[in-house]
């Protein structure tokens, strides 16, 4: 629970709040996005770019890889998110501390992925990003350019917070998207635990918003497991808002189980719509994608009504994250010669 005194009072959210509400007014506009799609490359699409808010970040790329895009855009991330958690209450500060973790979780992605590229891309230039890390990752990052295998990477975490990476075995870390979906527990429990150490009235909307992603998260893994017939306990995330505790229950449990459960619950057209897509495609991504708008649109609401609390603050940051999900996903199509329908049908607005 929250604490009990509400040590956050509305006029300590109405400048952090109104400075939210005008970063907000920078991001890009659907427009925009179906622009930066039709691109026919990776520089004609960073030359889009700097004509946004993003020119200070792409306009420094030397290097047009695919993964210097992406981590230029995920510095402009941890800029914005630094700026606006700067100005946040106090008391809300260990909370948001885990919150802005995300951003040392994605980096450790990056390098990760960069292992598993088969052109093994050269290792692109953090430094922008390295104001949101802490000294652990930011170590990591010295050393990883001499990894030469996953296993040489994650032994470089030991007794740091991420730890448990260097305790996988080389067939974990082989198996696509194993590393990553520990990273996800690790970071949703993490910031699911402090929670606690919010005002009650934020703890109640951080609990919504927070519990709905983790819902959607473990409804993949449930979902994810069923279609390779794996067992999904390990990757489950502590807490939740609708689904919770019983996304345990639905562990073992195939496709058409885990969809029928679902159904009475607040993701039971999400999870009827996916069941089509997958019965028809043998896919989860149209479920995956609708999960995430759903997720979004939960953030976004938070934006609505009086704005004294830490909810405002929350969606503006899912926004800008989400704002560059869509911009890394419509770099990958640029880079692999996708055409703007296909790439569009990518993007979570």
């Amino acid at each position: 629970m929250g604490s009990l005194s509400a040590l956050t009072s509305p006029v300590d959210y109405a400048y952090p709040n109104a400075r939210v509400m005008a970063l907000k007014s920078f991001m890009l506009k659907d427009e925009d996005l179906k622009a930066l799609s039709s691109a026919k490359n990776l520089e004609e699409y960073s030359s889009l770019l700097e004509h946004t808010s993003y020119k200070q970040d792409v306009g420094k790329l030397t290097d047009m890889s695919l993964q210097s895009v992406e981590t230029a855009l995920l510095s402009n991330m941890a800029s914005i998110s630094r700026l606006a958690i700067g100005i946040a209450p106090k008391d809300t500060h260990d909370f948001l501390k885990a919150y802005m973790m995300v951003h040392e979780i994605e980096v450790v992605k990056l390098v990760l992925n960069r292992l598993d590229s088969v052109s093994k891309e050269k290792e692109p230039d953090y430094s922008a990003y390295l104001p949101a890390l802490g000294p652990d990752v930011k170590n990591f990052l010295k050393e990883a350019p001499t990894a030469k295998t996953k296993k040489e990477a994650v032994d470089l975490l030991k007794d740091t917070d991420y730890d448990f990476l260097s305790k996988l075995s080389n067939e974990e870390l082989a198996t696509q998207g194993y590393a990553a979906s520990m990273l996800d527990k690790y970071y949703y429990g993490n910031l699911w635990d402090s929670i606690d150490s919010l005002s009650s009235k934020d703890a109640l909307y951080a609990r919504k918003l927070v519990g709905t992603e983790i819902d959607a998260v473990n409804i993949m893994i449930l979902l994810r497991s069923a279609a390779c017939g794996c067992k999904a306990e390990k990757f489950l995330v502590s807490g939740g808002y609708r689904l919770g505790s019983r996304a345990r229950g639905l562990s073992g449990k195939d496709v058409q189980e885990v969809s029928s459960a679902l159904s009475g619950t607040a993701y039971k057209d999400v999870a009827a719509e996916g069941l089509k897509t997958y019965d028809k495609e043998k896919t989860l991504i149209r479920l995956e994608l609708s999960l995430k708008k759903q997720v979004l649109a939960e953030y976004k609401r938070a934006l609505n009504g009086i704005p004294f609390h830490i909810g405002v603050l929350l969606g503006f940051l899912k926004m800008k994250e989400y704002e560059v999900k869509n911009l890394r996903a419509i770099a990958v199509s640029v880079s692999n010669g996708m055409n703007q329908k296909e790439t569009m049908d990518l993007v979570i607005t």
